[in-house]
């Protein structure tokens, strides 16, 4: 499988597939697309032709000085997703200091996300429905989910009932995986031994039945 930089000239470049297709790579459909890559498909029978790398922001203005209009209008992306950055270094929920004592014997904890604009999505925290945290939401990844719950269960203890996870953070937490997940919206309480192990375990070790 041939991988092409984004600002290469895999446009151009003819692509082959066995079922007799026979394109230039601009013609090729989008496949599926991860962090750094996508796919790209024949037309005729969707199988991958090629991959094809993302821009890094340094290649992205590298491109827009040598005057590719697509670069250049690429920028005001590049620029948005750095200011986003540069915010969820400032705001993500990190400690259990960023949390408020809560006057309850059972907390109910639930995730969702909300956006002022489609540029803004917001990773909301509720507990007992009430916003007490906001955060930048980012697509595919459930790092959020893995970094709080380890912080609401120090902080709140056996008080914490379950987690409830809503259609949109469920969305931007898993992506195009959540077509393929079959799991409930709400996480159980985890038995006490799995707060301790390391991050990645405590977080695959949540029991998800209701």
């Amino acid at each position: 499988m041939d991988y092409y930089d984004y600002y290469g000239g895999w446009r151009e470049k003819t692509f082959s597939c066995l079922c007799g297709w026979d394109e230039a790579g601009g013609e090729a459909e989008a496949g599926e697309m991860f962090d750094e890559l996508g796919e790209r498909c024949c037309t005729k029978c969707g199988e991958r032709v090629f991959m094809l790398n993302w821009p890094t922001a340094t290649q992205v203005e590298v491109a827009a000085f040598a005057g590719n209009e697509e670069a250049t209008r690429q920028l005001v992306d590049v620029g948005q997703r750095q200011t986003r950055m540069a915010r969820a270094a400032r705001e993500d929920l990190i400690s259990v200091d960023q949390l408020p004592d809560v006057d309850a014997e059972d907390i109910r904890a639930s995730l969702d996300v909300e956006s002022e604009s489609e540029h803004n999505p917001e990773m909301c925290l509720f507990l007992n429905g009430t916003i007490v945290h906001r955060e930048p939401a980012w697509y595919e990844g459930i790092e959020p989910l893995v970094r709080m719950l380890p912080i609401l269960q120090e902080k709140y203890g056996e008080r914490l009932h379950s987690i409830s996870i809503g259609q949109g953070a469920s969305l931007y937490l898993l992506g195009s995986a959540l077509q393929l997940a079959h799991l409930p919206s709400r996480v159980g309480r985890p038995k006490r031994a799995q707060w301790r192990k390391p991050l990645s375990q405590a977080a695959l070790g949540f029991d998800w039945s209701t």
